[in-house]
């Protein structure tokens, strides 16, 4: 089998730390590479690293994303749909903010973030790490570890980064391009995500013209974390027999 190339982006307030649960039960001969989200968050190429990684590609490589990655993912496969194969998006939307009939977070929520996380940026990072998580796990010494080591890494980030970030979320909106992606979309979501509604993968699963939608009852957003063995699972079936679309 030839080692395929994937791509991963992690989400907001996480690094690429956050896919090593997930890498190491894919068990199939990859070439990893990691992109830093908040390197991805302007549209000119020179300023994009998610960009500029595909425009050295010499063949075509599957993008995995997380969170907010999957919108980086997704305007990735728009400006450089040569160089991708498929798409794996993991607790995705293509709108983070709820609008009109669109589920999402309110606006107001990420507006409060950004202004609370200058004074308390650990307290803001707890609270999300625990939405994220949610009840995924079972055991309450496994989520505070959990916890901890999320938190750990989300404090590695410059704060900046993650500021820019939830401006980034507040005002990304990639729902009229959707119908423009001509690559295979996986989607993986979690029925009880508090983050992102699953709603959200279902409105891509019906205006992607090839996407697939698997849930994971009883998941949380942080599936990386919570279901590791459910996204390896899924990557190795896109890697060893892609899918068609239902």
């Amino acid at each position: 089998m030839s080692r395929e190339r994937l791509i991963f982006i992690s989400g907001w307030a996480t690094g690429s730390s956050c896919w090593e649960l997930v890498i190491n039960k894919i068990d199939r001969p990859v070439s990893c590479c990691y992109v830093k989200w908040w390197e991805c968050l302007n549209g000119a190429a020179e300023e994009n690293a998610l960009l500029r990684v595909l425009e050295r590609e010499a063949g075509r490589v599957i993008i995995v994303g997380w969170s907010l990655g999957t919108l980086v993912a997704l305007e990735g496969a728009i400006l450089r749909p040569g160089s991708v194969k498929k798409l794996v998006l993991v607790s995705g939307t293509p709108r983070m903010t709820s609008t009109g009939n669109y589920p999402g977070v309110d606006s107001s929520v990420l507006r409060a973030m950004h202004a609370r996380f200058s004074r308390t940026p650990r307290l803001v990072l707890e609270e999300f790490a625990r939405f994220c998580i949610g009840d995924g796990l079972g055991s309450s010494i496994e989520a505070d570890e959990l916890l901890g080591k999320f938190i750990d890494g989300a404090e590695c980030i410059n704060v900046e980064h993650l500021a820019r970030g939830l401006r980034y979320l507040q005002a990304k909106d990639l729902r009229n391009i959707l119908p423009e992606i001509k690559v295979p979309v996986h989607l993986l979501h979690g029925a009880n995500d508090r983050i992102i509604p699953v709603e959200c993968a279902r409105f891509m699963q019906r205006t992607i013209p090839e996407a697939r939608l698997d849930q994971v009852q009883g998941g949380s957003h942080a599936l990386l974390f919570t279901a590791p063995y459910r996204v390896a699972g899924l990557i190795r079936d896109v890697i060893d027999a892609g899918f068609s679309s239902q």
